[in-house]
This record gives C-alpha cells, structure tokens and sequence, in this order.
C-alpha cells in the first residue's frame, strides 16, 4: 500500500492545527479561572480581616475574603465559651463574667456577657447554656464524615441547650447547678462584625 506524500503532509497539518487548537483553548481556560482560583486559594490562606485587606485591594476581593472568616456573619461567627472562671475560643472579642454562690446542693451560677466595641454585636440566639452529663465510659458510633467510615466516640450525653436572654449587646442570666456527680455547664456566645474592620464607623 502506497502512502501519498500530499497525504501525509495533509495529515501532518491537521495535527499541528489541532494541537494548537487545544493549546489554546487550555490557554484560555487557565486565564479565565486564574483569578477565581487565586481569590479562593489566597483567601483560605488568610486568618484575619485585616490580611484580607493586605491582599486585597478590590472591594469584591476583600469581601470574597472576608466571608469566610469568624465573624463575617453568624454563620461565621466569633466564638468564646466560659465554665466558671475558664474561658476559651476568641474572648477578646468578648467581656465575660461569672459569679458563683454555693450551698449544700449546689451553685447558684450568674453569668454575663458583652460584645467589645461599637462594631460587634450579638448574633440572633448568640447566648447559650450548655448542661450535659459524663458517662464513666465513653460511648462510640460509626459515622460518615467527609465520604469516610470513622469512630466518633463522647462521654457526654443528655445535653440541655437553653438558650438565653440576649440582644445586640449582650445578657445575662441566673442557673442554679445542682451537685450531681458527671455534670458540668458552660456558656456559648457568638458575635459577628457589624462592617468589615475596616470600614468601621
């Protein structure tokens, strides 16, 4: 079988077009998603609003940025807990108090809570008491997170959330703790910025 050099070079030629073709088409596409690709992998890199700002100089970027940080609503909010005297999570954002009186059967607790600054305010249901009991042996199940098989296993059960007086500011409220071996308390609060840290008034 005899192969034409006209052909062949017609051949040739269509695959050169071709992979140009496919060149630039793998081109285009890498410049036109660059920059959602950067926004969204620059963001996940930032820990601050004001490292959002930094990179950002665009009020989309920085609010792109900015909503996936604590406290850029209340489905991001800023978190604190206290149980008595311990406080955890980002209290600075937070002025939060604890009094306790005892007696023979256990603790009258009073807790209060504020946000810190005219650009926080308390998310809807920001404040709740959270009063569970410990089992003497943790109890474990398998559940699926993140399309794997895993153990999740807790002492704690029998979890009362009560959710308690708060408005944009803060709250507080009077629990009385009976003494009751495994049992503990604390609060939850949440906040979240009412403008962007930078665009505060």
């Amino acid at each position: 079988m005899r192969i034409s050099w006209k052909n062949t070079l017609a051949a040739c030629v269509l695959c050169v077009l071709l992979g140009m073709a496919i060149s630039g088409f793998a081109a285009t596409a890498q410049r036109t998603s660059k920059p959602a690709t950067a926004v969204a992998t620059t963001a996940s890199l930032a820990k601050t609003a004001f490292q959002c700002k930094k990179k950002y100089h665009s009020a989309h970027g920085r609010a792109v940025c900015f909503s996936q940080l604590p406290g850029a609503n209340c489905a991001h909010p800023l978190e604190a807990e206290k149980a008595h005297s311990t406080t955890r999570g980002e209290h600075k954002y937070f002025k939060l108090g604890y009094r306790g009186e005892s007696d023979e059967n256990g603790v009258t607790e009073t807790y209060s809570y504020q946000v810190v600054g005219k650009n926080l305010a308390m998310c809807p249901h920001g404040a709740i008491f959270k009063v569970s009991r410990y089992a003497d042996e943790p109890v474990c199940r398998k559940i699926v997170r993140h399309g794997h098989s895993v153990l999740d296993c807790t002492s704690e059960y029998a979890t009362k959330n009560l959710q308690e007086p708060s408005d944009a500011h803060g709250g507080s409220f009077t629990y009385y703790l009976t003494n009751e071996p495994l049992k503990i308390a604390f609060l939850v609060v949440k906040a979240r910025f009412i403008h962007p840290p930078w665009a505060a008034k």
